[in-house]
């Protein structure tokens, strides 16, 4: 225990000079100062820190933690990497996000093409009015348009053109018409309307829909200021609806010819009658004489079929079924008569052999 005292007492003398704690209390301050200032330097809430600490204006901090900045597309934006992944990974993902874009933004614009827009339809319109008519396309506009359609303008899909559009006269289509159609066609451009043309050919097919298309091309081509059709216009009308008609040009020569016919009139271009008999000719000749014939001109009479388009359908080129008793109006009756003359006369100028 002495012995301890005295290895303590030689490490600490009990007998040590005045001078040495002055020099242990010049140091201590100085040292404790030191470390108080160090200190002060690391204290989180010092004013000089908490600035120091802030990020900088417009940029990151240094000692933030990077994160993975996506761009609008999903894409993570350069310099940026997900964790696990390589330059190569990102760059992958990166042009995945832009093809991906792309293919959006070409389908965006695919549907805009491809769908149908009255502004651009009523645009198109446009293109073929002048300043003085704006809303009505006239004969000048009419060329122009079927110019770009590629479709002459006696072609017969132009009148189905007319009939979907409801257009009320030759040449002209008013605004309200264009639109009409061509809504419901679905066609706001040129290339549209051309992808449709075999369509509206393979409508006159159909024949309710070609009928309705000649009864509708009647009040179409004719002059407004008369209540009948011309016979030219008429032989150039059967020449659009009718061209394979082996009898049209035969009808057309008699209607030249006889220019006691300068009109064709709506019972003789499409009967409406639903009457049983009608008095047609001179004397007042009844249309239904013979009972044998007497079932077929009711269903004519009530079909509306004494007409020009009927007689092409039923009457042959030699006309052996022709029935003179039937309904048909007088004219032709005249032709029939007068074709029969016309194919009897070189026979009987030829002599016999």
């Amino acid at each position: 225990m002495h012995a301890t005292l005295l290895s303590v007492s030689d490490s600490f003398p009990l007998s040590t000079p005045k001078s040495y704690y002055r020099t242990v209390r010049r140091t201590f301050p100085s040292t404790r100062a030191r470390k108080i200032h160090k200190i002060g330097d690391e204290n989180p809430f010092k004013f000089s820190n908490f600035i120091s600490n802030l990020p900088p204006i417009g940029g990151r901090a240094s000692e933030m933690p990077r994160c993975s900045k996506r761009t609008r597309s999903g894409a993570v934006a350069s310099g940026d990497l997900l964790p696990g992944t390589t330059s190569l990974d990102d760059d992958r993902l990166s042009h995945h996000h832009k093809r991906s874009r792309n293919n959006s933004s070409r389908r965006h614009s695919k549907s805009e093409e491809t769908s149908f827009s009255p502004k651009r339809c009523l645009g198109w319109f446009k293109e073929y009015t002048t300043v003085r008519e704006p809303d009505i396309l006239g004969p000048e506009g009419m060329e122009k348009f079927c110019q770009d359609l590629g479709v002459d303008p006696e072609n017969v899909v132009m009148l189905v053109i007319a009939y979907k559009m409801g257009a009320k006269q030759m040449g002209y289509f008013t605004q309200e018409e264009w639109l009409k159609g061509l809504t419901e066609l679905q066609c706001d451009n040129v290339h549209k309307l051309q992808a449709k043309l075999d369509y509206l050919r393979s409508l006159l097919n159909d024949p309710f829909i070609f009928k309705a298309i000649y009864r509708y091309s009647y009040d179409f081509a004719r002059d407004k200021d008369q209540r009948s059709l011309e016979t030219g216009t008429a032989r150039a009308l059967l020449a659009v609806l009718l061209p394979r008609w082996p009898l049209r040009l035969h009808l057309a020569a008699f209607l030249e010819r006889e220019k006691r016919y300068r009109v064709v009139n709506r019972d003789q271009w499409y009967a409406e009658s639903d009457t049983l008999f009608r008095l047609d000719g001179p004397g007042a000749r009844a249309t239904c004489r013979a009972a044998t014939a007497l079932a077929t001109t009711t269903l004519r009479h009530l079909l509306g079929a004494c007409n020009i388009l009927e007689f092409s359908r039923t009457v042959d080129t030699q006309l052996t079924n022709y029935d003179a008793d039937g309904a048909w109006p007088v004219m032709l009756d005249e032709f029939v008569e007068w074709l029969r003359a016309e194919r009897a006369a070189p026979a009987a100028s030829t002599p016999a052999s």
